[in-house]
């Protein structure tokens, strides 16, 4: 019987995890949830630097420091638990070590991929490696040689940390083809659901069928990845890819004209990660919203974004997007816009050269979107129900076949 499910966080826990991960649905369904964040023990100096100001008061949520503590804590875990392993973090080898001997399920999740270089036609991911070569020659050879060390690690190691995963909580038909998935033995149970956007997607549908309103907005909504200044830099130990002196200039200049020629004000969907009190705004005053991106993206004329993940709500609304680029940014940053926006056929500007003389021609390919959707987002014929409880529909299931076991 499964009766505790706990989440192994890897990142600085948030409000919006805290939603996003469905502790309250899984309570609600009977189960008792914890939560362990082991990003003192991954990434000492990015916990302190970034960390929630205001101390997290959730039940059951604890931070681990030290191996001792995670030894410990693993210890307690037991057949009748079940742990949600995000991040995967059983690959860890301390982690692994005290995992390996016991008899607790772990989940891995794929929910959602987001387009890489690998969704491209063959011909232009030759393109890609050609270019990074003659512009950024060490970043390739970084790459090819993190690449031929994970071959050699997983040769020399016996013991794969993917095989203590018994679950596969899945959205959207591109998780087929992610690298994780190949390394999993072939007995995993599988749980289809979709991307954490379309419980957000579902979650609106559902408030405004309750309300019945509906309103006629005047306003396009920008997608802020906080590119100059996201703590992800930090947690990932590389260079942002933008400066912020020339961030700012461009798209503000761009934001303006865009706004002159159509007579749409922008409004900035928050980057949920970002705290703006502790930072003037740097979009010239324009109206910043948090926590409102799907209602944002819904009522909006367009969409702006360079590759954030929140465009899911412009395929599943229908809505024109367009992909802003620039020479100033990073190659790879260039490279995944151009990507992206190629995958949907969106309006694709770069704003460091002339600007669009109108902005009136801007179309929605539903065939492409259909596409998008069912690879990154949902496949079709899957539950149209919050992910959490499609997990905990599994669950009830394991449990009530045990008792008909016994």
């Amino acid at each position: 019987m499964i009766n505790k499910v706990v989440f192994f966080v890897g990142n600085l826990y948030l409000e919006k995890d805290h939603k996003r991960f469905g502790y309250e649905t899984i309570s609600n369904r009977g189960y008792e949830v914890e939560v362990w964040d082991f990003t003192p023990w991954l990434n000492y100096n990015y916990y302190i630097k970034h960390r929630p100001h205001s101390k997290l008061s959730y039940k059951n949520y604890k931070t681990l420091h030290t191996n001792e503590q995670i030894k410990s804590a693993i210890s307690e875990l037991s057949s009748n638990d079940i742990i949600i392993d995000h991040f995967v973090l059983s690959n860890k080898k301390t982690i692994f070590e005290n995992l390996k001997f016991k008899k607790t399920k772990i989940a891995f999740s794929i929910l959602g991929q987001q387009p890489l270089m690998n969704s491209s036609p063959i011909i232009d991911r030759i393109k890609y490696y050609f270019t990074l070569i003659l512009n950024e020659p060490i970043n390739f050879f970084s790459k090819i040689y993190n690449f031929f060390c994970l071959i050699i690690k997983n040769l020399i190691k016996r013991e794969k940390s993917h095989d203590l995963i018994n679950i596969l909580i899945v959205g959207g038909s591109e998780w087929k083809n992610n690298s994780d998935k190949k390394s999993f033995n072939n007995e995993v149970d599988l749980i289809k659901a979709h991307a954490f956007d379309y419980d957000r997607y579902i979650e609106l549908k559902n408030t405004e069928n309750k309300i019945n309103q509906k309103k006629n907005y005047n306003f396009s909504v920008f997608l802020d990845e906080a590119l100059p200044f996201h703590p992800d830099y930090d947690y990932l130990k590389i260079k942002p890819y933008c400066s912020s002196k020339n961030y700012y200039y461009e798209i503000n200049n761009f934001f303006d004209d865009y706004e002159n020629k159509t007579g749409y004000q922008i409004i900035i969907a928050a980057c949920p990660r970002i705290d703006y009190k502790l930072r003037n705004n740097p979009y010239n005053n324009r109206k910043i919203v948090s926590s409102s991106s799907t209602s944002l993206v819904k009522n909006s004329k367009h969409v702006l974004t360079h590759m954030s993940t929140a465009v899911n709500f412009a395929i599943l609304y229908k809505k024109p997007i367009i992909f802003i680029n620039s020479n100033n940014y990073s190659f790879y940053l260039k490279n995944s816009i151009k990507n992206l926006s190629r995958l949907v056929e969106g309006k694709y500007i770069n704003i460091t050269k002339n600007l669009p003389s109108n902005y009136s021609k801007i179309s929605v390919n539903e065939k492409l979107y259909k596409i998008y959707k069912e690879k990154f987002i949902k496949e079709p014929n899957t539950p149209d129900k919050f992910i959490w409880d499609i997990f905990c529909d599994y669950l009830d299931k394991v449990n009530n076949s045990s008792k008909n076991i016994l």
